[in-house]
């Protein structure tokens, strides 16, 4: 709820706005050639923050003509791996929102097949989207564009391109169960699966007794963690010493498991903090 206002007169859609997934960081999208600079209130009710201001002139830089061409063309990023994941969302996205989008131009090559693919823009500003499409098991895939057919605000456009990928398959992955039984004072544990450097994988929320399946997990060594999630609110917890608030508790499944291709794993666990 802290409002963010200008301070200098602006016209109408002058900007496009984007949170990250955190809300910590906002993103302003330009749209409007005449301002030069920008003075932003920050505020909450009648408390003013900060105020902020920018200059957005931009400085010329003596450019060669190929380095000059190539900042017109608009570049797209995607999110593929070789080999991709079967399962997964082939998702694109550009640097600026979009101005003007064809998706009709569009082709999936899906073995032989050529089909329409059906995209959609799922952000809020508008410079990502994805292939609505349930891939095959080890198939090879070609999505084609031709050029002029994505613009963004700041006037680019694509050139022709090819994206080649190819899928894997189920028997590449591995499963976990492991059948929780809470036997500590709390009423509702989070059950964490992490990478041996603790990069947060799956997430389950365990009350008494649980089973838990995680399948579709790439091969590799794996630890489990379980919190106590006190206040419910599915994330840990530090304490606060001025409230004389200890941290949540924290208790890890002994030894690291690992997950190997086409096999199934199944665990037991009495949780306990001790």
């Amino acid at each position: 709820d802290v409002m963010i206002t200008p301070l200098t007169p602006v016209p109408n859609e002058w900007m496009v706005q984007e949170w990250n997934k955190s809300r910590d960081t906002l993103r302003y999208y330009i749209l409007s050639d005449r301002l030069d600079t920008i003075s932003l209130r920050i505020w909450q009710d009648t408390m003013v923050f900060d105020t902020v201001s920018w200059s957005l002139a931009e400085e010329e830089i003596p450019m060669k003509k190929k380095d000059r061409e190539q900042a017109q063309v608009l570049r797209i990023f995607d999110n593929l791996r070789s080999p991709f994941p079967y399962y997964d969302t082939l998702k694109l996205k550009t640097g600026y929102p979009f101005r003007e989008v064809d998706f009709s131009q569009f082709l999936l090559v899906e073995n032989n097949d050529t089909l329409i693919p059906e995209f959609e823009i799922y952000d809020q500003a508008g410079r990502m989207f994805r292939l609505k499409h349930q891939f095959k098991e080890q198939a090879s895939y070609v999505l084609f564009f031709p050029d002029s057919v994505l613009y963004d605000i700041a006037g680019r456009s694509n050139d022709s391109t090819q994206i080649r990928f190819s899928t894997n398959s189920y028997e590449d992955y591995g499963l976990l169960q492991i059948h929780v039984t809470n036997a500590s004072p709390y009423d509702r544990l989070m059950i964490q699966l992490m990478t041996e450097d603790e990069k947060l994988i799956r997430e389950n929320i365990v009350d008494a007794e649980r089973t838990i399946e995680w399948d579709l997990l790439p091969p590799g060594k794996y630890v489990i963690k379980a919190y106590a999630d006190l206040n419910r609110n599915q994330k840990w917890d530090t304490g606060d010493y001025l409230e004389r608030r200890q941290p949540e508790k924290v208790v890890f499944f002994p030894g690291v498991i690992e997950v190997r291709a086409g096999w199934s794993f199944e665990e037991d666990w009495l949780v306990e903090f001790k």
